[in-house]
């Protein structure tokens, strides 16, 4: 993502109220200290991963409230969601459950005035009678109206996160000069934010008791005070407690017809999730059942197999015993054949499970707890037949270590698997992206300090963010169109980012060894280091991180390892225009040997690669221009055609982004991009809505 897209997403955050998935585990409350007597659990949800994402019921969010009169409470709230579609919402006073409707509105009247009451809501799905977890509790006392004071909020609501909450209120008519988050209970501040703002993140809350909290508005003209205040339960997640290795295994193997069997024995196989065997060294298949069959192997060639164990979090074993085998050319043939994978030809092209080539041409679009709301579940239809699009990347946050951008958490596409399911049958490749760094940041690599991942569990960001690809790489392992593009726009220390992909590629290889695998360049993606030798001339391969770290890692983790492709992914924005001498931009001329130059090198070397984001944005409107023209309009020929440089070259791109917020748009007047019927409704040069319909159609 851009570096400053985050400033241009402010107001438009602030301008479209969305709310935020609410998922607390439901778990024992033993009383709100001084608020009435103890209460029973609310019912519990369905067990949680290490994803609320794939949840089959998801709770409503951004519940708000309003007493019009004594004993009377209105709630307002935006629907959860249900796997089946079908869905209804249950409200619970006190933890008793006091109605169940299918809007998102409903007044209840007739309740405790002696005392303040808890609220809140759940969803559950009609269909199956599955209840997700609750929301927040909102606590607060119906004595009497609500006053219209300025001095008072008419509403306080939080979306609970892994130890933490997101706070949402009203802007008051009169600002004060802050707002502070205070521990109801303790009277611990614990975040403080300006006074304009709407919307606050508060982390490190406790993972297994209620915390109360309260909102104070402080200095201005008068004191800002909340009319209720809301209890956040403790939210559930499963995380790795041991990241040591399993055992090894001890294996048996039979010789099949161009295969074998496999029988494993599994000391301590209590959190092994199964088991990965080599040829010779070289990656064969994974089994998850023993005893297994592979096939595909030559017959009357002998090899040695061996076996490692992975534990359910990637981590690998020690390698088993090794056993001489023969597969024979006769006989029952082996019953598994594995899910035929992308390939990569020799000269870096991407092949499709047919085996035809695949040029991978859609846009970024917002994924779960992104900092845009516009819908993208459900809109593979028109991504389909309209846009004819063979791939999207998927942008995601992280919600577990707080927010994408600035606190704010989303709801509207938190159903990964919908996403992935509805556009992968469509036949579209899903490039999952993870856009967070929790507490790094674009132009650097993931932080490895223990307790920079920002939530309990003192994890580093790296370990949280890889748990996170494990579960989605386990997730999607047999999917072959669900790409897992790992880390958004990294650093520019080209050995430090080798060394972190290598140790993120050694667990999610260890869960999904076929699945695709994109990795951005180094240097904010753009693979271009600031320095001043480049001149005006080609990318020097020794500054690139795709072409000197590319190659080994291809060795290691790719084809050439039995294992499914890793794709290089490179940002096209205005380093590339650079003239690294003495200063200026480059022509176009110029740049599109560059990037001709460039993306020759990779096929030479088999590299396969793609352009995970190129648009104008204003404040590098005159380079990022120079950018979308080479590569999309200009400075290409295709057929005789004068065409871009990418669609010249067979290089497939994405353009950033789809959502009308972005400030760099694909389609024309604030069009949605599930709306567009035709090329007039795409975004013309020097944007990139032409270029892409231009290329898929």
């Amino acid at each position: 993502m851009r570096r400053n897209a985050d400033r241009s997403a402010g107001t438009s955050r602030r301008t479209f109220l969305v709310g935020v998935l609410g998922a607390a585990a439901a778990t024992a409350l033993a009383g709100i200290r001084g608020i009435g007597p103890a209460r029973s659990a609310p019912t519990a949800g369905p067990a949680l991963s290490l994803l609320s994402d794939f949840t089959a019921c998801l709770p409503p969010s951004q519940v708000t409230q309003k007493c019009a009169a004594a004993g009377s409470l209105t709630l307002y709230w935006f629907p959860g969601v249900a796997q089946s579609g079908n869905l209804s919402t249950r409200i619970y006073v006190d933890d008793a459950l006091v109605a169940t409707t299918a809007g998102a509105l409903r007044t209840l009247t007739g309740l405790t005035i002696s005392r303040p009451i808890s609220v809140r809501l759940t969803s559950v799905d009609t269909s199956t009678g599955v209840e997700s977890e609750s929301t927040a509790q909102l606590l607060r006392s119906v004595a009497a109206a609500d006053s219209a004071s300025t001095s008072r909020l008419q509403w306080l609501s939080a979306e609970n996160t892994f130890g933490g909450a997101q706070l949402r209120w009203p802007k008051p008519t009169t600002a004060p000069s802050s707002f502070v988050v205070v521990d109801a209970d303790s009277g611990r501040e614990l975040v403080t934010v300006d006074g304009g703002e709407t919307s606050a993140l508060v982390t490190g809350l406790s993972t297994t008791q209620p915390t109360r909290l309260r909102l104070e508005g402080r200095g201005g003209p008068q004191t800002i005070t909340p009319q209720n205040s809301v209890v956040v339960l403790p939210y559930t997640r499963v995380v790795p407690t041991d990241r040591s290795s399993p055992a090894a295994p001890t294996i048996t193997v039979t010789a099949l017809n161009r295969g074998i069997r496999i029988s494993v024995s599994q000391p301590g196989a209590a959190g092994v999730a199964g088991w990965n065997v080599f040829s010779s060294g070289k990656f064969l298949g994974q089994v998850r059942t023993s005893p297994a069959e592979i096939s595909g192997m030559t017959a009357g060639n002998p090899k040695t197999i061996t076996a490692v164990a992975v534990s359910t979090w990637g981590y690998s074993s020690p390698l088993s015993n090794g056993v001489r085998v023969t597969p024979s050319g006769s006989g029952t043939r082996a019953s598994e054949t594995p899910t035929t994978p992308f390939r990569v030809g020799t000269d870096g092209t991407i092949l499709d499970p047919s085996g035809s080539t695949f040029i991978p041409h859609g846009a970024n679009v917002n994924g779960s707890d992104f900092i845009w709301s516009e819908r993208t579940t459900g809109m593979q239809a028109a991504a389909r037949d309209a846009w004819m699009w063979s791939a999207l990347r998927l942008n995601c946050g992280m919600r577990d270590g707080g927010a994408l951008s600035g606190g704010y958490l989303y709801f509207t596409n938190n159903q990964v698997d919908a996403i992935v399911s509805g556009y992968t049958a469509a036949g579209i490749v899903v490039m999952i992206d993870q856009h967070s760094h929790l507490g790094g940041g674009a132009g650097q690599n993931l932080p490895t300090v223990a307790g920079s991942a920002g939530d309990p569990t003192g994890r580093s960001a790296e370990e949280a963010i890889t748990d996170w690809w494990v579960a989605v790489a386990d997730r999607y392992r047999t999917n072959p169109r669900a790409w897992f593009n790992l880390v958004n726009e990294p650093g520019t220390d080209r050995s430090a980012l080798e060394a972190q992909y290598r140790r993120m590629l050694a667990r999610i290889r260890a869960i999904a060894p076929t699945s695709v695998v994109v990795l951005d360049a180094a240097a904010f993606a753009n693979d271009i280091p600031t320095n001043t030798t480049m001149g005006s001339g080609p990318v020097d391969p020794a500054l690139s991180f795709v072409l000197s770290n590319g190659p080994a890692l291809m060795d290691d983790f790719g084809p050439a390892a039995g294992y499914g492709p890793i794709v290089f992914s490179i940002h096209f924005y205005a380093r590339w225009t650079v003239n690294w001498g003495p200063g200026g931009m480059i022509t176009d001329d110029q740049l599109a040997t560059r990037l001709r130059d460039y993306i020759q090198r990779c096929k030479a070397a088999g590299l396969p690669l793609l352009v995970g984001e190129l648009g104008v944005e204003a404040y590098a409107r005159t380079a990022d221009s120079a950018c979308v023209r080479v590569a999309l309009y200009e400075k290409g020929t295709v057929g005789g055609q004068t065409t871009g440089v990418l669609r010249e070259q067979g290089i497939g791109f994405f353009p950033w982004h789809a959502s009308t917020l972005s400030g760099m748009p694909i389609t024309a007047d604030r069009t949605l991009w599930s709306s567009v019927t035709g090329r007039s409704d795409t975004s013309p040069m020097p944007d990139t809505g032409n270029g892409l319909w231009d290329a898929t159609h």
